[in-house]
């Protein structure tokens, strides 16, 4: 036996506010809005997740995020862009940057820190640092360790 497809004319679409089972009750380009919303919120949800494993290797930038997030580097950046006024690049920096600053009051070496972070240079990781932070990250361990003594002092 061959099988039948019914085709089922209708004059009520316009709105077209059907309902079914476990349907919401708001009109359909509404929930179309909020399936947006989430989606979007996945996909940065997803950056995020690839930014905080993938932080620490230097080999990481655009084209290995747009290939991980399988899309290509322009709609990353454009997306991107959209989302933060910044780059993925200037983003990812700046998490490197930050993850530094945590690493290195805890005391490790700046050379250490700058590897653990991305960066393959440690003067180039310590310009970064100075651009972002006004100091090097030198001073910046100076400085926190000068905080801590007047601590203890107090």
């Amino acid at each position: 036996g061959g099988r039948r497809v019914q085709v089922c004319h209708s004059d009520q679409m316009p709105g077209f506010e059907g309902s079914w089972p476990g349907a919401s009750n708001q009109p359909l380009h509404i929930a179309q809005k909020e399936k947006h919303i989430s989606q979007e919120q996945q996909w940065l949800g997803r950056v995020f997740q690839l930014v905080e494993k993938r932080y620490a290797d230097a080999d990481c930038g655009t084209t290995i995020a747009a290939k991980l997030l399988f899309m290509s580097e322009r709609s990353l950046q454009r997306r991107f862009k959209l989302h933060f006024q910044q780059t993925f690049t200037e983003y990812l920096n700046d998490v490197r940057l930050v993850k530094a600053g945590q690493m290195l009051v805890k005391g490790q070496k700046v050379s250490e820190v700058a590897f653990c972070c991305g960066f393959n240079d440690p003067s180039y990781f310590s310009q970064r640092f100075k651009s972002k932070f006004g100091v090097s990250p030198t001073q910046f361990v100076e400085e926190r360790e000068e905080k801590a003594e007047e601590m203890t002092v107090l």
